[in-house]
């Protein structure tokens, strides 16, 4: 289950004329594909930064919550 995507976006001057929710999207609509709606469902931050670490266009974050394991049954 996904819960929340922070996506820091590297914004520079030719870039403000095209919409950065592309970029966003690029990133969170698989998520529901492989997941489906229900469980593919999340919040998400976007923030537009002049610089990233190592010139990287795009940098993601993703806190998510998986479901245990099913365990056998024991007897004690």
């Amino acid at each position: 289950m996904y819960i929340y995507i922070y996506i820091y976006i590297y914004i520079y001057i030719s870039y403000l004329s095209s919409p950065s929710h592309k970029r966003i999207n690029a990133c969170a609509n698989p998520l529901v594909e492989i997941s489906g709606a229900e469980r593919g469902a999340h919040a998400r931050s976007a923030v537009g930064t002049n610089s990233l670490p190592r010139n990287v266009p795009v940098e993601i974050e993703m806190i998510t919550e998986l479901a245990p394991a099913e365990l056998p049954q024991t007897q004690g």
